[in-house]
């Protein structure tokens, strides 16, 4: 498939005319994207504890929308496909073009990291197709030439390292939970996306911050303005508890874009985002407490270390009545310490196990033993 010029280089009147002449088309695509993750999302559901499994493919067709919207990120003047070895004298030449990891290495692998979160959503675990390719690509120019992407074997390990990491880290999320009891966990809402540690890492990272971000980035807009520049709040008035924050992100990277780089624009910035990040939050948890009928509000993890954050919330529960409560910042961040106490009161409660558990790659909260359910067994 070629796309004619206008539509090719994205010019707003070919790209206008284009929806227009395409918008039925669009809105039955929408449709089916709609009943396919109902239909998932129930065969998930009714599947209980038997694990489904999918795949990451490694490359993408060059007429997709992927590559059209992100043409820079690809090279379309080669073919990836397989040298020739023992099974293929001449190799294989796939058609499909071939990835530009230094372009991707710029943006953090922003998309990559998008497509695995998803699949780390869609699935309990996913195989990744060809994972050499990912960052040992070979490739074919049409004068027959061809080559590996990286060159060299020290940035083909390094890049490996890198995607590795991504795909091992794809599937974190920042949770909003009902709490009852030790064992006794209904989730209410969850990212869609980015979790917020992580969005608070890439936004430092655009800003030219060192990571961890969290830490650096608050310090930041410290010395920010608030008002000089509007965010979106993504989701705030969604009628749910779920959010999203890869958008602000994305928002973020326009506005630094298309601003005058100082030193107090970046700060501008930083106060704003964390501006944005915490009106949200602050929404999310008070009708978290509506839902949930309850008056107490625990903050875990490293967001639970931004002062911000809890200035804010600490009022706005307690306007109404209630009370928040927060790890000593020594313990924000330390998973271990976490998990420790969360073991502790199990043991307490009568829950104690022998470890003889099977792998479970995704282990929802509610389907652990509460200790009545273990009394009355």
């Amino acid at each position: 498939m070629k796309w004619p010029a206008p539509v090719r280089d994205r010019q707003p009147d070919a790209l206008a005319g284009a929806r227009t002449t395409l918008a039925d088309d669009v809105l039955f695509r929408q449709w089916l994207q709609w009943v396919a993750a109902d239909q998932w999302s129930n065969a998930r559901e009714r599947a209980g504890h038997v694990a489904l499994f999918g795949d990451l493919p490694f490359m993408v067709a060059g007429d997709s929308a992927d590559v059209w919207a992100r043409q820079d990120e690809f090279r379309l003047d080669v073919s990836v496909g397989v040298p020739p070895d023992a099974f293929s004298e001449d190799g294989q030449d796939w058609g499909l073009p071939a990835y530009r990891w230094d372009v991707f290495a710029g943006r953090d692998f922003d998309w990559l990291r998008r497509r695995a979160r998803r699949n780390a959503d869609l699935f309990d675990g996913y195989r990744v197709d060809h994972l050499v390719g990912f960052f040992r690509t070979f490739f074919r120019e049409p004068s027959g030439e061809s080559g590996f992407t990286p060159a060299e074997e020290p940035e083909q390990t390094a890049l490996g390292e890198r995607i590795l990491g991504l795909f091992l880290a794809s599937g974190g999320h920042t949770q909003v939970v009902a709490v009852r009891g030790v064992g006794d966990y209904v989730r209410l809402g969850t990212t869609m996306d980015d979790a917020i540690g992580e969005a608070f890492d890439k936004t430092a990272k655009l800003l030219g911050l060192p990571y961890p971000g969290g830490p650096a980035l608050s310090k930041l807009a410290e010395r920010g303005r608030h008002g000089i520049f509007a965010l979106p709040r993504p989701m705030k008035d969604s009628g749910d508890l779920n959010m999203s924050f890869s958008g602000l992100k994305t928002a973020v990277r326009t506005l630094a874009r298309d601003t005058t780089p100082s030193t107090q624009r970046d700060a501008d910035i930083a106060r704003e985002f964390e501006d944005a990040i915490t009106d949200v939050l602050v929404a999310k948890s008070l009708a978290a407490l509506d839902a949930a009928g309850l008056s107490r509000l625990v903050v875990a993890g490293g967001v639970g270390a931004n002062r911000s954050l809890r200035e804010r919330l600490s009022d706005a529960v307690a306007a109404r009545g209630g009370e928040v409560f927060y790890p000593d910042l020594q313990f924000c961040t330390d998973n271990g310490a976490m998990i420790a106490l969360v073991g502790a009161l199990r043991l307490q409660q009568g829950l104690a196990q022998d470890y003889a558990f099977g792998v479970r790659p995704r282990w929802e909260l509610s389907s652990l033993a509460r200790p009545e359910s273990r009394a009355s067994s």
